[in-house]
């Protein structure tokens, strides 16, 4: 009988049976300085990668994860990708026999082919839930009852529906349902008690369109 921890165990049977946990069969385990040393190198490549000029699209999509994350969150992205290389290879195999990245990406993020960013973006607008009298309703109640982030909300609906650019009018309706990190503002931020005391039903109407924000924000990535 051979005593091994439950690790040493894994990686022995992995070895024994690569074809069948679809690994490599020459593979080692990655301990944390061999880590640290493969997301210093995949740094140094990225950077040197982005910095040629005669690849602008690559260099357009570094600034915007730049843009999207600085610097910290480039240091997570990279520490994600070292940590799930194998699962990304084999969706980057996958996707050259099928297509290509985009239209692997789409598929796996419930995105119909044809869609685009314009598309989602217009898809923001009306709101499901709060529309119509229902929204009319809302920002009534919204100027005789609301606090300051209440009535800022309001406002923001309001310049919503006056905004004739699709993308533009998305970016506010984000403001107005999302924080400044990208999560769903409480109730509370939206709607006052006092509001729900006149009109019971519009806190599912509020729902319904912060749900609808949310998933058209992540199916369009801003």
């Amino acid at each position: 009988m051979k005593i091994q921890t439950i690790h040493a165990f894994c990686e022995a049977l992995l070895h024994q049976f690569p074809l069948e946990a679809n690994v490599a069969g020459h593979f080692s385990v990655l301990d944390d300085r061999a880590a640290t040393t493969l997301l210093a190198e995949a740094r140094r490549s990225l950077l040197t990668a982005t910095s040629a000029e005669e690849d602008a699209a690559l260099g357009e999509a570094f600034a915007h994860v730049l843009d999207l994350g600085d610097e910290f969150g480039l240091e997570t992205l990279l520490s994600d990708i070292v940590a799930n290389r194998t699962a990304i290879r084999r969706f980057t195999d996958h996707a050259d026999r099928h297509g290509g990245i985009g239209p692997a990406l789409k598929e796996r993020l419930g995105i119909g082919a044809a869609e685009t960013e314009e598309t989602v973006a217009a898809s923001y607008w009306p709101l499901p839930g709060l529309q119509g009298l229902t929204l009319d309703l809302f920002l009534s109640l919204a100027d005789q009852k609301g606090g300051s982030k209440v009535t800022d909300v309001a406002y923001g609906l309001r310049l919503a529906a006056r905004e004739p650019d699709a993308a533009a009018r998305a970016k506010i309706l984000d403001g107005v349902f999302m924080t400044s990190v990208g999560k769903p503002k409480a109730d509370s931020s939206i709607i006052a008690k006092a509001m729900l005391t006149a009109a019971p039903d519009l806190i599912d109407a509020v729902t319904e369109a912060r749900n609808h924000i949310v998933e058209a924000r992540d199916r369009c990535g801003f």
